[in-house]
């Protein structure tokens, strides 16, 4: 499993049909997603104190596009990274991020 955090805003305007394109897609080429063990401090960096924040869980057997496993940040820290538009038959759940206030996100209970 890849996850890929987003608002609840911006998945509803993504997130059509049977797809699933971020505008990431179109500026950078493919979708950000990390590892459940990086996706908070990802989260926490990124995109702090959101309250409509959601993790999509995302079955990387079932992807479409190539998938590549970049180091983006030069820091020997390897992402996956989808290179085109996401079937949304690989979304298998989607989860909500709680902002805790002070330390950042926490995962779902499910997902600990």
């Amino acid at each position: 499993m890849i996850y890929h955090f987003i608002t609840e805003t911006d998945l509803a305007r993504d997130l059509t049909g049977d797809t699933f394109a971020p505008p990431s897609l179109t500026s950078e080429g493919f979708i950000h997603c990390s590892t459940l063990e990086q996706v908070l401090a990802v989260a926490n960096f990124l995109a702090p104190y959101s309250e409509e924040m959601k993790l999509l869980a995302i079955d990387d057997s079932l992807v479409t596009p190539e998938i590549k496993w970049e180091d983006s940040m030069q820091d020997g820290r390897l992402f996956p990274h989808i290179y085109g538009t996401l079937n949304r038959n690989a979304i298998t759940a989607t989860h909500h991020l709680d902002w805790d206030g002070e330390e950042g996100y926490a995962l779902p209970q499910e997902l600990q």
